[in-house]
């Protein structure tokens, strides 16, 4: 079996990130691997390889926090219903996105529901999901339905107990992406996303509001209440429109965290977007390549972002070791990048 895999470095490539990546491929084209790790698994990362072995009926060894070596190779991923309790604080969004793309390649349909955090800071929220991931995907052939029973928010006493269900249809065709540009800005809606008693929702959605007047966009505001596990729990998030692709920012309160401060992070995130020609932000185009690799046995895609990031560059040479496909970069770490994807 050992010659048979994948030797990936963790500490090469990038963490946990990288590892939800390798999972997502590993089910997706079959391919075993053995993960390296330092440092070691930690409780977050033995959450996922449990949650992607039981998808792909895969054969683990080493999955415990404090492993320093991990071996993963799945059985075949199984289409039908899959609940996934998430220990701890851990993204719920992110399960989402490691296993949608492998079981849309399946025959028949599946239904996902991950129970954890909806809005985590340091990682996608629902809402992001529901505005730019899934549309874009969807262009790509993959079929995703998302939507969120119930929210759970950073810092909430039951930050763990949020859902996002998914309803995975098989992507029969898949096509490529050309998406040099992001065209012009059509609509910009500020949405405030509260869960209970939070005094400062209205005054959030109306600073992001006077804040994008103040750089010439017009928006309008939109309250959003949630139901959540814990009762509280606030966001803002900044859906933008353009001709060619859509972009969100959400900033998620951290407790005791002011209103104004929320909107200020959100639309400084969006501004800083504006100020750069890409079509896709730094989180999204890594999270382009899996789709657009396995696409590229029959199509070439091309896309541009506004960041080229250490993350989106372990993303490429992941992809190259698990499928026959070439990735190139165009563009120095931390500036502007266009990512041709072909294959080989």
């Amino acid at each position: 079996m050992g010659g048979d895999l994948l030797s990936l470095d963790g500490a090469q490539s990038g963490g946990g990130q990288m590892l939800r990546g390798a999972l997502s491929l590993s089910l997706a084209t079959g391919r075993g691997f053995e993960w390296i790790s330092r440092p070691t698994l930690a409780p977050s990362d033995v959450t996922f390889i449990r949650a992607a072995a039981q998808v792909g009926r895969a054969f683990v060894e080493g999955v415990a926090v404090g492993s320093g070596r991990m071996v993963f190779v799945p059985q075949g991923a199984t289409a039908g219903d899959h609940l996934f309790e998430l220990e701890g604080p851990a993204s719920a969004a992110l399960a989402t996105q490691m296993l949608t793309l492998p079981l849309a390649r399946l025959s028949k349909p599946s239904m996902l529901l991950v129970r954890g955090g909806t809005h985590l800071s340091g990682g996608p929220s629902f809402h992001y999901l529901a505005a730019v991931w899934a549309p874009l995907l969807a262009r790509i052939g993959f079929a995703l339905r998302v939507s969120m029973p119930r929210a759970a928010f950073f810092g909430g006493p039951a930050s763990h107990n949020g859902e996002i269900a998914t309803f995975v249809s098989p992507a029969e065709r898949l096509h490529p992406l050309f998406l040099p540009t992001r065209g012009t800005l059509l609509e910009v809606q500020v949405l405030t996303l509260v869960a209970g008693p939070f005094d400062g929702a209205e005054r959030m959605g109306t600073r992001a509001v006077s804040l994008l007047r103040a750089r010439g966009i017009v928006a309008e505001s939109e309250s959003v209440p949630m139901q959540s596990s814990d009762a509280r729990g606030a966001a803002i998030s900044i859906v933008a429109t353009f001709e060619h692709s859509r972009a969100a920012f959400t900033a998620q309160a951290a407790p005791g965290e002011r209103a104004d401060k929320l909107a200020e992070q959100a639309v400084g995130q969006f501004g800083a977007f504006l100020e750069r020609r890409g079509a896709v932000d730094p989180f999204m185009a890594d999270q382009l390549v899996p789709p657009l690799a396995l696409a590229a046995s029959d199509h070439a895609s091309r896309f541009a972002t506004t960041e080229v990031t250490a993350q989106l560059l372990r993303q490429a040479k992941l992809a190259e070791q698990f499928l026959p496909v070439r990735i190139e970069v165009e563009g120095a770490l931390g500036a502007e990048g266009d990512v041709t994807l072909t294959a080989r």
